[in-house]
């Protein structure tokens, strides 16, 4: 059973929930795709060239989304007008 069967089926025996599903259509090949985010979770600098609100990023264990790999990363959330910061996601 495909992944998009078994939300289908799930979302079936949820009637009452509301499911939002957002999808992305990237007009290149999955190697730079790959090439992409190895870039942006490579190191903190990286990954706060790609949002400012995106604060740090270090790799745990492994690196570049090796097998078994463990990527931490910390970005702001709940950003007030004013640009203060409500809240941080760790």
């Amino acid at each position: 059973m495909s992944a998009s069967e078994i939300r289908r089926e799930h979302y079936k025996s949820c009637r009452s929930m509301s499911a939002i599903i957002d999808k992305t259509v990237i007009d290149c090949t999955p190697e730079k795709v790959f090439d992409t985010l190895v870039f942006f979770f490579r190191d903190t600098e990286n990954y706060k060239l790609w949002h400012k609100d995106h604060i740090a990023c270090y790799w745990k264990k492994g690196k570049d989304f090796s097998p078994d790999s463990v990527l931490k990363t910390e970005k702001y959330i709940h950003r007030s007008q004013s640009g203060d910061h409500n809240g941080i996601i760790r």
